[in-house]
């Protein structure tokens, strides 16, 4: 796989679990509470799989960016299941 998609693919999984979350904080529905957090494992799973490439300078960014967002999306979504 070459790094531009490697790192759209981490990007798009981020961007999936992100809308997941909004969408279980819209709707305050178990069942999209648990589709949001299988996206998350889903998209740190994503991010596992990518440590290690050699990104280059921008695409080490994009990849930093997509990992902070997760970081919120995963804050978020454990202050939802208070």
């Amino acid at each position: 796989m070459d790094l531009n998609n490697e790192v759209s693919q981490v990007c798009d999984a981020v961007e999936h679990a992100q809308i997941a979350v909004y969408r279980a904080q819209s709707y305050n529905c178990p069942q999209e509470f648990q589709h949001a957090q299988q996206l998350i494992a889903y998209a740190q799973q994503v991010l596992r799989d990518s440590q290690g490439v050699n990104f280059n300078n921008e695409e080490q960014l994009r990849v930093k960016h997509a990992r902070e967002l997760l970081r919120h999306l995963q804050e978020t979504q454990a202050t939802l299941q208070q």
